[in-house]
């Protein structure tokens, strides 16, 4: 089958792009032909479908973005990324085509060209019922669900009025009429899209791990970590002040500013964060936000390491108490956290048997394709 995979970002910037090459390289070795569509950068990793990829572009330069209006590329609706994908489809054959994280930069305006190809969208976020993509602004949000109008009234976007602006624009516009079906990784965002009254068909299929590429630990290490980014709805000044009091080791891998009370290590590549992971006591995932299906648990499960984390969202799905982590209520990081220390070396080997049975790549692009041939 040739199979395209639409994502904004080809390198891995986040758990998309981990469940994009995971996805990828699954489906390649099963006989596969994946083809590629993505922006053009420099940090790209390698495909031979790159001529047919889009301009890049951020929006976090505003005076940038507006320049580019004019080569066609703009968040609500890329004429670049249409051309693009009407060139890739025209010179190759294309069965169906899989799309991740095409908002702001790809848009949906690479839906035209695929109108008569079977289309489906993992939905690795809420972005298609709330324009800041996460549910949080200050705390915890659902206002959408009575008109997104509220992004632009509260600056949901990076507390600005031009990119909440564009982002309210964006969902305006935004038509997914034509997707098949939309990809869950979790039932909760699946229930809470539901809940706001979303009408495509959605099929529930768990993220996966290519786990050959996971060497379990077998060591307990004297400091927690956290991976990722340290956006204010990630929790991650809560637990550096939460192991401060407990007098607990923290790192940080992740790039962007450092937060005082623990050791950075900066970005690390899969190979540097694997090693970090498996060194670690345990990993503290303190989402204030809704996660959905979180890559940094089961990134940790793979190089089998027990997490921590609170008891919302997705965490409910894949976080057994004293199976494969421990979670906590609001208000409970310190006294969990504290107590957990002594019980984590306990969960090795369960947390990595969570991910073989449940989050395996091979069982996820199983019912990927049984869905793509339904």
């Amino acid at each position: 089958m040739d199979i395209l995979i639409a994502n904004k970002f080809f390198h891995l910037k986040g758990g998309a792009e981990q469940n994009v090459f995971d996805e990828r390289r699954a489906l390649i070795e099963g006989g596969h032909d994946v083809l590629d569509f993505a922006m053009k950068d420099e940090r790209n990793e390698k495909s031979e479908y790159i001529r047919y990829f889009t301009e890049n572009i951020s929006y976090d330069n505003i005076l940038k973005s507006i320049w580019k209006l004019k080569n066609g590329v703009n968040p609500v609706y890329s004429w670049n990324a249409k051309h693009q994908m009407e060139k890739l489809l025209r010179e190759n054959n294309v069965d169906v085509a899989h799309l991740h994280n095409i908002y702001h930069q790809l848009t949906t305006s690479i839906l035209e060209p695929l109108k008569n190809t079977k289309t489906f969208l993992t939905l690795h976020d809420y972005k298609l019922i709330c324009p800041n993509y996460i549910l949080y602004n200050k705390g915890l949000c659902t206002k959408c669900k009575d008109g997104k109008i509220h992004c632009i009234t509260d600056k949901c976007v990076k507390n600005s009025f031009v990119k909440s602006a564009i982002a309210y624009l964006e969902s305006k516009v935004a038509k997914y009429s034509s997707i098949d079906s939309f990809i869950s990784p979790s039932n909760f965002l699946k229930e809470t899209f539901e809940d706001f009254g979303f009408r495509g068909e959605i099929t529930h299929i768990p993220n996966g791990l290519d786990l050959k590429r996971y060497t379990p630990s077998k060591v307990d290490g004297d400091y927690i970590l956290y991976m990722g980014r340290k956006s204010p709805e990630k929790g991650v000044q809560d637990l550096v002040d939460a192991c401060n009091w407990a007098k607990i080791k923290l790192k940080i891998a992740g790039s962007g500013a450092t937060i005082p009370g623990a050791e950075h290590l900066g970005h690390l590549n899969f190979n540097e964060l694997g090693e970090a992971v498996r060194n670690s006591r345990f990993v503290a995932v303190p989402s204030k936000w809704w996660e959905n299906q979180p890559y940094a648990v089961l990134q940790s499960y793979g190089w089998g390491k027990p997490v921590l984390t609170p008891y919302h969202g997705g965490f409910k799905e894949i976080v057994e108490d004293d199976v494969t982590g421990k979670t906590y209520y609001e208000g409970g990081l310190r006294d969990c956290l504290k107590s957990f220390y002594d019980d984590a070396p306990n969960l090795r080997k369960t947390a990595r048997g969570f991910a073989e049975k449940n989050h395996d790549i091979n069982d996820s692009v199983k019912s990927l394709l049984k869905l793509f041939n339904s």
